[in-house]
């Protein structure tokens, strides 16, 4: 059987040592293990973003296209107030016209 003895200076700092680099090891790999989890979600919010990103700019440019046609609709809009209120005075001088005493 094994016997119970001390352990002498140089074995007790070789075990320690031996101890400090286990835990160093393991130290290493769990910041190793952490690091490609930080990665991988840093890589699909990136990408989440990304495609946030360009749907909204699909979104600006639908709607900008929009703004262009709302402006030429109220142009038209304008035009068409011009033509109804030019197409009122024309009535007025042709019932004027048609109801006025000749001479």
């Amino acid at each position: 059987m094994f016997e119970d003895r001390k352990m002498d200076t140089q074995e007790q700092n070789c075990c320690g040592l031996t101890v400090e680099l286990i835990l160093l090891e393991e130290t290493l790999n769990l910041q190793a293990h952490t690091y490609m989890h930080i990665h991988a979600w840093l890589t699909h919010v990136t990408a989440t973003l990304w495609n946030t990103l360009e749907h909204n700019a699909t979104h600006c440019n639908t709607l900008q296209h929009t703004a262009t046609h709302c402006n030429t609709l109220q142009h038209t809009a304008t035009y068409c107030n011009i033509l109804q209120h030019t197409a009122t005075y024309c009535n007025v001088l042709q019932h004027t016209a048609t109801h006025s005493p000749r001479k």
